[in-house]
């Protein structure tokens, strides 16, 4: 996670290091703003005239879908599918401005593929004994 406040430098530097993906972008209190990728940073976000007073909060992407713990795997692939993201934030069933994780749609794929295998018998859990 990155701070609303932080330099948007600080949100590259974070991204580069953990090799793409996304930031939940916070309040002082932790609660989520947003998201941060590096399609949301200008190219030349280190140069200083780019950097100069530019915050995370400048750049940060509202979301509009989020995926509740609770929800079931059909709903999570729904609103990936809605949104049009890779990777949607998981928040508390209670409050959706506390993120407790996050879920990317190939997750959901592959999970749903080795549910449906598990179902009819294909995943190696069932094999016959000859």
């Amino acid at each position: 996670t990155v701070q609303h406040t932080q330099p948007a430098t600080k949100a590259r530097e974070l991204l580069v290091i953990q090799g793409g993906g996304i930031l939940i972008v916070t309040d002082e209190t932790g609660h989520m703003l947003g998201t941060i990728g590096l399609n949301e940073l200008p190219a030349d976000i280190f140069e200083a005239d780019t950097a100069q007073g530019h915050t995370v909060g400048d750049y940060l992407h509202q979301v509009t879908l989020t995926v509740k713990s609770t929800d079931a795997l059909q709903i999570a692939l729904s609103r990936l599918d809605t949104s049009g993201d890779e990777i949607l934030p998981v928040v508390s069933p209670t409050n959706d401005t506390i993120v407790v994780g996050l879920i990317r749609h190939k997750d959901v794929i592959q999970e749903y593929n080795r549910a449906l295998l598990e179902t009819q018998g294909l995943d190696g859990s069932h094999q016959r004994a000859d």
